[in-house]
């Protein structure tokens, strides 16, 4: 916050000068306001608030070069190195032209730190939500891993598996018609769920099972009277859950739910399906009482129908 809220200015640079004077650290004279970092610019060459080594400007271009040569996209950071860059913007303009002056390349934005997949639990689980409901989707900057429902406990589940593989907190918003989203900005990891093929996310995915049948089943299950069913238009992909839930000594089938060209309603709107629809049953017993002791949902409500089989 600047230190001069609702001031003119002239008066902004009055006050800087003053401060200046004052031997006011340098480091709080720049304020994150657009009309203070203008004033604090100009003044730069007036008061040599920047280092002496830089009046030269082939020695402020070699200075950019040894500080920001070996990386992609030049990062501002420290207080020297904020000066520095402010040094470059009184005597070049703009950043852009000083690193092409520099010869270095400027990118528009940092890039995607790399993603090398390790089986875990949490990273099951998100290629289950991705087979299930979750989708990738272009963005400006890079790719994004995005999932949207009406259940919170799902939203929850799923920004918990991404706060523990990528170490960030991805926030959950609200939108129209009470449906809550989640977007993973991670573009590596984003990029790698839309190229793996089933086969490949099926093998990592296959370390924890019961991770990733949660995933698809908080996706596409439903549960009612004991019987668990998992719906999905991809036979492959029921076949790879039916072989997951057999590791867990879990008996399923599955069968034609509905074919292609068939008239069904989605929120009370008529459509046509496009493609044969599949179900993945689990009949009412043994079967689904391990089912909820072994995998279970991350949903509440679709755990109450089986609680009374746990």
């Amino acid at each position: 916050m600047t230190r001069w809220p609702n001031q003119t200015e002239e008066t902004i640079e009055r006050l800087v000068v003053e401060d200046y004077q004052a031997k006011v650290p340098v480091e709080t004279i720049c304020v994150n306001r657009k009309v203070a970092l203008k004033t604090v610019y100009r003044i730069l060459d007036r008061f040599e608030v920047t280092d002496r080594r830089w009046h030269n400007k082939d020695k402020l271009l070699h200075e950019v070069r040894l500080r920001f040569g070996g990386d992609d996209f030049p990062r501002v950071q420290s207080k020297e190195n904020s000066w520095l860059y402010y040094a470059c913007l009184q005597r070049f303009g703009t950043w852009r032209r000083t690193l092409d002056l520099a010869g270095l390349k400027y990118r528009t934005h940092r890039g995607s730190r790399p993603f090398h997949p390790k089986p875990s639990p949490e990273l099951s689980y998100l290629i289950g939500v991705y087979l299930g409901d979750g989708c990738v989707k272009r963005a400006e900057r890079g790719w994004l891993f995005v999932l949207k429902a009406k259940d919170y406990d799902f939203l929850f589940s799923f920004q918990r598996a991404l706060q523990q593989l990528t170490g960030k907190n991805y926030a959950i918003s609200k939108e129209m018609n009470d449906v809550w989203v989640c977007i993973c900005s991670w573009t590596s990891f984003a990029t790698w769920l839309r190229d793996t093929p089933l086969e490949g996310l099926s093998g990592i995915s296959m370390h924890y099972p019961s991770s990733f049948i949660r995933g698809v089943a908080d996706s596409e299950g439903s549960s009612s009277g004991g019987f668990i069913r998992i719906t999905n238009t991809n036979l492959d992909l029921l076949k790879t859950v039916q072989n997951a839930l057999a590791t867990l000594g879990i008996r399923s089938h599955i069968r034609l739910k509905a074919r292609a060209g068939e008239e069904h309603y989605i929120r009370g709107k008529k459509t046509i399906r496009k493609k044969d629809c599949f179900d993945l049953c689990i009949s009412k017993g043994h079967n689904s009482k391990c089912f909820f002791e072994r995998v279970g949902f991350s949903i509440g409500r679709k755990n109450k129908m089986g609680a009374v089989y746990v």
